[in-house]
């Protein structure tokens, strides 16, 4: 078990997803056993790191203030780009998150680093204060995860198509199997299937009708100006 889910899991999670399969053990002994054969959880540097801003320019307003809750699934996203070191050079990495969920919506490697406005998806952009090391801090934590669990947990790369091939496996197993605990110790697709089935869409039938609401998801990259990898299937458009 320990190796299926990345070699990350200490003795908590273990004994978490143990018992989601449905072998019943106490947790003192999954410590006992991990203890006893050498194995730990991966830890990774929580320090916030920060960016030297350029000077100001204009800018999109903070709309998010650092509140990073959401009530339902595409209500809020947050993004970042994080880079890693291969053999054939620096690759840019891009990462969209659901707040709600923490599911990655969408993502894409690159081996340049290009803007691009996002207009087109409908997606209102919003950017923290200078010189705020937390105004993205839920993005940032994601990327400092794909960095330890991933980047760095995994060795060296060759090239983009390396790390983008691993990266695809990686993001669907943390979308589909990584327990987290700030849902409740289960993945952010069980997390968003379990609020679909206790909180029902209901519309009528003019509604469904007249109503045409634009999709927000990210299909176009900030990095590279291409479209992103959707890494979470059809995702609903919201209401």
């Amino acid at each position: 078990m320990h190796k299926d889910h990345y070699d990350v899991y200490g003795a908590r999670k273990v004994w978490r997803q143990l018992n989601r399969e449905g072998v019943d053990v106490a947790r003192c002994t999954v410590e006992r056993l991990i203890r006893e054969s050498g194995l730990r959880g991966l830890l990774r540097d929580r320090s916030p790191r920060t960016t030297r801003p350029a000077a100001e320019t204009g800018r999109p307003a903070d709309l998010v203030e650092r509140d990073f809750t959401a009530t339902r699934v595409n209500e809020l996203w947050v993004a970042d780009i994080t880079y890693v070191r291969t053999a054939a050079g620096w690759v840019y990495a891009a990462f969209v998150l659901d707040v709600f969920s923490r599911m990655i919506v969408g993502w894409q490697v690159a081996t340049s680093l290009y803007t691009q406005r996002l207009a087109e998806a409908d997606a209102v952009a919003s950017v923290g204060s200078k010189g705020d090391s937390y105004e993205n801090a839920m993005a940032e934590a994601f990327n400092s995860l794909y960095e330890a669990e991933l980047v760095r947990n995994r060795g060296s790369w060759r090239g983009i198509d390396d790390l983008e091939l691993t990266t695809v496996e990686y993001i669907d197993w943390y979308d589909n199997r990584r327990l987290h605990g700030e849902l409740r110790h289960v993945p952010p697709a069980e997390y968003e299937a379990l609020h679909a089935m206790t909180h029902p869409v209901t519309a009528t039938l003019e509604t469904q009708l007249i109503q045409s609401p634009p999709n927000p998801v990210l299909d176009t990259c900030f990095v590279c100006g291409r479209r992103t990898t959707p890494s979470a299937g059809n995702r609903p458009a919201p209401p």
